[in-house]
């Protein structure tokens, strides 16, 4: 098994450009999408790995460390984030509204 960043991921006219590894061959799971940078991360199987400019070997650490980034800056887990944090502080402003009732204040 491989890592690799691919680089220049997206062609001027949208689609996706895996610089001629066979998606067939890779881990499923394993791509990371960085659209705003046009980088893909992903995994293979492939054991001849076409030349090109655009394919940087990554070693696991680098690729996990990389993909870690990547999934922290995408809008989905920023969302998730800041849905977490309301139900937190409504979880908090709940607490002190029934402390405030059952408490004899209101």
């Amino acid at each position: 098994m491989k890592c690799f960043k691919i680089s220049n991921f997206i062609k001027s006219n949208g689609d996706a450009d895996y610089k001629g590894l066979n998606i067939n061959q890779f881990i499923a799971g394993s791509q990371a999408y960085d659209f705003e940078n046009s980088v893909c991360l992903v995994k293979t199987r492939e054991d001849s790995i076409p030349s090109s400019p655009d394919l940087q070997v990554l070693t696991e650490k680098e690729y996990n460390e990389t993909k870690d980034i990547i999934n922290s800056n995408s809008p989905a887990v920023q969302e998730e984030t800041k849905i977490e944090n309301l139900e937190k502080k409504q979880e908090v402003m709940q607490k002190a509204i029934d402390d405030l009732i059952f408490g004899g204040a209101l």
